[in-house]
């Protein structure tokens, strides 16, 4: 059965068709709502039932074991990715997600390390392995995402300005421009999306980071309509051209709820203990 933008486009076709047939405007415009609604009813029933309610069973289980690395982690990572793939929806692409943590340089530099706490199965049915915890954490300023997203130069590009993600639905196009900590990562990524998890504490005027809650894709187009970061040099017209994406805007949604989550989690313990 077609989805969501394979719906889009037929619903685009025919609302031109039909706007040529004057006589049946009334039959279309009532079938363009209960097309509209349908779309919508199916997409807040997954983020309802299925990411929301896995984040909270992850938090729940996290409080009481007092770990964040748990099967409700790589649950919950299941449901963000699913969720992605459905507004992906007539794309041939498998998304991963992926959970990952700052951590405490530990030679005290100012570059803080980045590792994974957990992944969708999907990542692992893909082979990529179980590099998890702060023993495989690498520098922040060897990824071009995270150096973009909190304001750092990864050695081909500064990113001065923090960005609220980064996307590139064609890596290898950009590739003398992205850095990654894998070495073979043209094997595993030709399109990504990456969000910050972070809050913005009262009175102040900077964000505290957390992490990032990332998505990917071993092929091109992963994320359709998704813009190109390396295409903007201001973040508020990079900005105002995700604000137009419908995947980019539920991609940030589950971010954001997992910042107002984890927060006061997070915040209590040392840094790489997490």
């Amino acid at each position: 059965m077609p989805e969501y933008n394979t719906w889009v486009a037929i619903y685009r076709a025919a609302n031109w068709c039909i706007s040529k047939l004057p006589g049946i405007r009334k039959s279309w415009a009532r079938a363009k709502d209960q097309f509209r609604d349908r779309l919508q009813k199916q997409t807040a029933s997954i983020v309802h039932k299925k990411f929301i309610h896995s984040l909270r069973d992850y938090l729940v289980h996290a409080s009481v074991n007092q770990t964040f690395d748990s099967p409700g982690a790589v649950r919950m990572l299941d449901e963000a990715a699913g969720l992605m793939q459905h507004m992906a929806s007539g794309s041939t692409s498998t998304i991963h997600a992926c959970l990952k943590l700052l951590a405490k340089n530990p030679g005290d530099s100012d570059d803080p390390y980045v590792y994974t706490l957990s992944r969708s199965n999907s990542g692992y049915a893909s082979g990529r392995g179980r590099r998890l915890g702060s023993k495989w954490a690498s520098e922040l300023s060897k990824n071009t995402a995270f150096c973009a997203i909190i304001g750092h130069t990864d050695g081909r590009r500064g990113w001065q300005k923090t960005f609220d993600s980064f996307s590139c639905n064609d890596l290898l196009r950009y590739g003398d421009d992205f850095v990654c900590g894998r070495e073979d990562w043209r094997t595993w990524y030709q399109s990504t999306l990456v969000y910050p998890i972070r809050c913005h504490p009262p009175g102040q005027d900077y964000h505290v980071h957390l992490g990032f809650l990332t998505f990917d894709t071993e092929n091109l187009g992963g994320f359709p309509g998704v813009p190109c970061s390396f295409d903007f040099t201001t973040v508020d017209d990079y900005t105002h051209a995700c604000e137009d994406s419908a995947m980019w805007n539920i991609g940030a949604l589950m971010a954001d709820s997992l910042a107002m989550a984890l927060w006061p989690y997070l915040m209590e313990q040392p840094q790489g203990e997490m």
